[in-house]
């Protein structure tokens, strides 16, 4: 399943508490980084060291003060990052430790009452490519970034789904995985296991819509 955004489906609202101002410095698959705060290790699906944990709202307010709300909502930095409980058990259940799950500690609507959801600010860990270019309906778009200091620059490729919408990906690959994210070069997006949706549809999880892919 392939997550197909929509804001009229999230989880809206604001947030308050940590301490966004924390940056570290770590070794990073052999490199060096440093002044790293957690929402560019949330963007670039990178695990964030303890010291950034503190960074975690404290608390969420949501706009609307409907009884029933969404499951799922975009987390502090951007992006469909922000998750019921429910759902962090279910991955958690199938894959543990992969991915990186930040509780935030309480959950109210804009009058102050309590929404009765535990949140937490997720941090996808598998970022891979899947799909098959020759078997999906794509546009594929390619172009040569000139670097600002002069030097040789490099070459960008994006990929999208295309209309019919038809995404298949490879049963190699995706076997076996609960939850990942494609990388800047393939389908940028959030994808679920079959087994995932099932589970979610079973302990009454909702939210944004799912475009079903193959799988071959």
């Amino acid at each position: 399943m392939k997550h197909n955004e929509d804001s009229r489906q999230c989880l809206n609202g604001t947030f308050s508490g940590g301490d966004d101002r924390i940056r570290a410095t770590f070794n990073y698959k052999g490199e060096h980084i440093s002044s790293v705060d957690l929402g560019l290790c949330i963007r670039q699906h990178i695990r964030a060291p303890s010291e950034l944990l503190s960074c975690v709202p404290k608390k969420f307010i949501a706009s609307s003060v409907k009884k029933i709300l969404p499951d799922f909502g975009n987390g502090p930095w951007g992006g469909l990052n922000l998750v019921d409980e429910r759902f962090v058990k279910i991955i958690e259940s199938i894959e543990p430790g992969v991915h990186q799950f930040m509780k935030i500690e309480s959950s109210v609507n804009k009058r102050g009452d309590d929404i009765h959801k535990t949140l937490y600010v997720m941090n996808i860990l598998e970022v891979i490519n899947a799909v098959n270019e020759l078997k999906s309906t794509l546009t594929i778009r390619e172009w040569h970034m000139k670097a600002s200091s002069g030097g040789e620059g490099h070459d960008i490729r994006t990929m999208s789904p295309a209309d019919p919408f038809k995404i298949v990906l490879y049963k190699d690959i995706v076997r076996g995985r609960a939850l990942w994210r494609g990388t800047f070069r393939d389908i940028s997006q959030i994808f679920i296991s079959d087994y995932v949706m099932e589970e979610m549809a079973k302990v009454g999880l909702w939210g944004p819509q799912f475009q079903r892919v193959d799988v071959e």
